[in-house]
């Protein structure tokens, strides 16, 4: 068997574990290759049969990649929020299938090919909290990804749905809410919140 059907029966096979999405050294390890230069060279073999693609440098992925675990391997202090959490908790329709919403400290970046963007919004350290961490995957939990959602329609940032309208926020914890926006020192923020919160009860 020559190295290339080896490589896609590797790929295959570890798909489902690593949520069909490489980094360079998983790569490595799965070859069991100690020459960089070979590494290299299967990885773009791969490439050009197009069992994997290059999303970035040093991150690949298969066809359907799972966006959750690219994110993490994007940002690995990020967290998944907005459009995301609040469809899997029904506050809202579905959810793209393409794209996917995360919060983490520092500056914005903003990662995509052909098919998928990942957004990683940058925020302050005071608005970095209420997640919880599963299996290595940190998820917002639906009232802050309701906070998240609104702090970044005030900076600007659009939404595949209404905020002003599509939120049912009625199984919303009220009392997590209020304790989440004292860490918000903005009282204009708090306010425009606490507004669209109320117009959607």
């Amino acid at each position: 068997m020559n190295n290339l059907n080896k490589d896609k029966e590797l790929v295959d096979q570890f798909s489902q574990d690593l949520g069909g999405v490489f980094v360079h050294t998983d790569l490595k390890i799965l070859f069991n290759e100690k020459n960089p230069a070979q590494v290299y060279r299967r990885i773009d073999a791969l490439i050009k049969n197009k069992i994997i693609t290059r999303f970035i440098r040093g991150v690949y992925i298969n066809r359907e990649p799972d966006l959750e675990i690219l994110a993490k391997k994007l940002e690995n202090d990020s967290y998944i929020s907005c459009t995301k959490v609040l469809a899997d908790n029904l506050l809202i329709g579905t959810s793209p299938q393409s794209s996917i919403d995360c919060i983490k400290r520092g500056k914005t970046r903003i990662y995509f090919d052909e098919k998928i963007t990942v957004r990683q919004f940058g925020v302050i350290d005071t608005a970095y909290f209420g997640f919880k961490t599963e299996r290595g995957i940190s998820r917002a939990t639906k009232e802050k990804a309701v906070l998240d959602t609104l702090y970044l329609l005030q900076h600007g940032v659009k939404f595949p749905f209404d905020v002003y309208s599509d939120m049912k926020v009625s199984s919303l914890d009220m009392t997590l809410i209020r304790k989440y926006l004292k860490s918000f020192a903005n009282p204009r923020f708090v306010a425009f919140a606490e507004g669209i919160i109320n117009e959607n009860s």
